[in-house]
């Protein structure tokens, strides 16, 4: 079974790496498109974890596809 998902990767506030990731994403998006979308996450600045801004900085955003094998 093949999955794709899109990760939008962050910087916190003390700048530690972290992400959203959207399951099942719109296929081909730009980056036209996406940044704006995580710029607006950043702006918004409600996010925090541990009194800190988990989302800061914009990053970039990539498709990982993965496949999954049973055996039985």
């Amino acid at each position: 079974m093949k999955t794709n998902e899109l990760q939008l990767q962050f910087k916190n506030e003390v700048g530690k790496a972290t992400q959203i990731v959207i399951r099942f994403p719109k296929p081909d998006l730009t980056e036209e498109e996406v940044q704006p979308v995580m710029q607006a996450i950043v702006d918004a600045a409600i996010y925090k974890r541990d009194g800190e801004l988990m989302y800061a900085q914009v990053v970039g955003a990539r498709y990982v596809e993965r496949e999954v094998k049973s055996v039985f």
